[in-house]
């Protein structure tokens, strides 16, 4: 039996990039001769064979060829990326170094506003305490008034002077009354004070907004709550509640234990200018 050949023409030398026409037609020859044929005694089996062997051969011919010129490609193009990989290394590490700069600023500035804050928020409790103070000193006052009022008028009518009890016990209710309204006023006034919400002295171009980003670190395995000790070691169990929970320290620690420490590893994103 007689097969026709499956070889093609011969590359190009010199690895020229030229057009697969012919090597697409000879393939297309070679899967039209290979269904057509039929291996159906030992003479048939050894063509089938030797022309498996030049189908092979093929194969390998296209294969290096191709590499011929990919190899050529892959070098340009890791050229290119070299030329550009130093500055923009470069540039990177600009950009690293004004983020640092720009947070240390940012979380300066944010310790300077906790701490105006814990002293806006300390005034105001003092205010409330001199408030409620005043208030329970005149309740006092009042209290013990009205009461050296009422025994004065227990002893007018110890002796027989009615009237007179009356007056001094009606003086001690006015006494009584008047202090209630006083306390009143005082405790509203109490309520009243709080401390006004500062803002830090952090700055923000347009563009650029500074993103929390919450995150967790075992500090004791033994003060982690029981359902979470085989979980601890997953950055992506408790990780996903620290993040939900928005770095809420006493409401993590509830749930997961105090075995934690949670920290904001804050970063600073911007648009391009």
């Amino acid at each position: 039996m007689q097969v026709e050949s499956a070889n093609t023409p011969n590359p190009v030398p010199g690895g020229q990039l030229v057009s697969l026409s012919d090597d697409a037609t000879a393939a297309a020859k070679a899967i039209a001769v290979a269904n057509a044929f039929v291996v159906e005694d030992a003479e048939s089996s050894v063509m089938a064979q030797e022309t498996r062997a030049k189908l092979n051969t093929r194969i390998k011919d296209l294969g290096d060829r191709r590499m011929s010129i990919t190899r050529k490609m892959d070098a340009a193009k890791q050229d290119i990326m070299d030329l550009f990989a130093a500055p923009i290394n470069v540039l990177k590490q600009a950009l690293d170094i004004f983020d640092a700069k720009v947070l240390a600023f940012d979380k300066d500035q944010e310790n300077i506003r906790k701490e105006a804050q814990k002293k806006a928020e300390a005034a105001a409790e003092t205010e409330r305490q001199r408030l409620k103070s005043e208030a329970d000193e005149r309740q006092r006052v009042a209290d013990a008034d009205a009461q050296r009022l009422r025994d004065e008028a227990a002893a007018k009518e110890a002796e027989g002077d009615v009237e007179g009890a009356a007056k001094l016990t009606n003086k001690a209710v006015k006494v009584v009354e008047r202090a209630a309204q006083r306390v009143e006023v005082l405790q509203d006034r109490a309520a009243q004070v709080v401390a006004p919400i500062l803002q830090g002295g952090s700055a923000k171009a347009s563009g650029s907004s500074f993103r929390d980003n919450w995150k967790w670190r075992l500090i004791d395995m033994d003060l982690i709550n029981d359902g979470f000790k085989k979980t601890v070691t997953n950055d992506d169990a408790i990780g996903a509640i620290v993040k939900s929970m928005k770095g809420n320290a006493e409401a993590i620690k509830a749930v997961v234990g105090n075995g934690i420490e949670i920290y904001n590893d804050r970063g600073l994103a911007s648009r391009r200018a």
